[in-house]
């Protein structure tokens, strides 16, 4: 019976996903799992886990190859002396950090070596450089919202009839909101873009004219009041403008993905 150590895991392009590709991705997804719980490997929805787990990293391993062949097509090319630069940056920070008596165990610990470190920190600098070299668009509409959030829903009610009463939402803010970084500035959030909001509560913003509050809003962190103070196309903060690259990275990986050849030759759920 031949070793899956031996054969091609998949093809891309004609290219082989090798054993020796594949593997140290496995033992890094393997080593996450096991330091976040406590595993039985003899469980049978353990097992059934680690197949799932298996097929996922490989289809991993396929989808960075097809990064750097999205790199290619967008004539992106890696420095060689930044990226040797780098690799003995990260080596010298891991080992200052003291965490680690040698490089060796570093590696043996997170299931790497030399050559698979390598094309971690290749691989996150080629990221890096194609999220950047993403023209999006830097614009978008963003409001000013603010909000009180409250503990029960009776405090929520509570404060809801006074606003229908007429009282301001600022000094409701300041008498009943459980957020102690905005309630005495009148529950102020600042300025955000839609998508980096919660779902739930964007969906009520993007409702509101300027000066007009939501009604009670059921949240992760509570029952939440929202304000909505002003509405305007500003330049995206850094956090929204890195989304929309990762966003356009992704879209064009999902466009090379389907132009391409690709092969999966085994499947871990079946008895190799």
């Amino acid at each position: 019976m031949r070793r899956i150590e031996d054969t091609a895991l998949a093809t891309v392009n004609g290219e082989p996903i090798t054993w020796e590709n594949y593997e140290p991705s496995l033992r890094q997804a393997l080593l996450t799992i096991s330091q976040q719980n406590i595993i039985n490997w003899e469980d049978a929805a353990m097992q059934a886990r680690l197949f799932q787990l298996q097929n996922d990293v490989l289809r991993q391993v396929v989808d960075r190859w097809l990064l750097r062949e999205v790199a290619r097509q967008e004539g992106i090319e890696l420095d060689e002396a930044e990226l040797n630069a780098l690799i003995e940056k990260e080596k010298k920070r891991v080992l200052d950090s003291g965490r680690y008596p040698n490089w060796e165990e570093f590696l043996k610990a997170n299931g790497l070596t030399d050559s698979s470190f390598a094309q971690v920190i290749a691989d996150t600098l080629l990221y890096g450089e194609l999220l950047s070299a993403q023209e999006v668009d830097n614009q978008g509409e963003q409001i000013e919202l603010a909000h009180i959030v409250v503990g029960t829903e009776a405090e929520a009610y509570e404060v809801e009839n006074r606003l229908q009463a007429g009282e301001s939402f600022e000094s409701l803010a300041a008498a009943y909101s459980v957020d102690s970084q905005t309630k005495d500035n009148g529950g102020n959030l600042g300025w955000f873009s839609k998508d980096m909001m919660q779902p739930e509560v964007a969906e009520k913003a993007w409702e509101l004219d300027p000066g007009q509050t939501s009604g009670i809003i059921t949240t992760t962190g509570g029952y939440a009041i929202i304000k909505l103070l002003a509405r305007e196309v500003r330049a995206l903060e850094a956090t929204a403008l890195r989304q929309r690259q990762q966003d356009a990275v992704m879209s064009l990986l999902s466009e090379v993905r389907a132009a391409a050849d690709i092969q999966y030759l085994v499947d871990f759920q079946i008895e190799q």
